[in-house]
């Protein structure tokens, strides 16, 4: 039992590191055909959580792989947009 914790612990950290590299490669091109793999990929997961990551990401996929078209723009508000009660 300890040991399948830690190999679940230990992929879950593999693949947090494969999302996060989604973002990080050179052209925009690479960061999408990696993010196509982990959203093919991620379902199948024994790992039920990742699994669900997977599910998540396949759902929203067209949305995630959008990022990519967009130079990197996003319409989520931002701090500046925040109204304060003082305005």
């Amino acid at each position: 039992m300890a040991d399948e914790a830690h190999i679940s612990v230990e992929v879950a950290y593999l693949l947090t590191q494969q999302v996060r590299e989604v973002f990080h490669q050179d052209t925009p091109a690479q960061g999408q055909r990696l993010a196509a793999r982990l959203i093919k990929r991620l379902p199948a997961c024994p790992i039920p959580e990742i699994a669900r990551l997977g599910r998540t990401l396949r759902k929203w996929k067209d949305a995630f792989l959008a990022y990519f078209d967009t130079g990197e723009a996003s319409n989520a508000p931002h701090r500046s947009h925040q109204r304060t009660l003082s305005n």
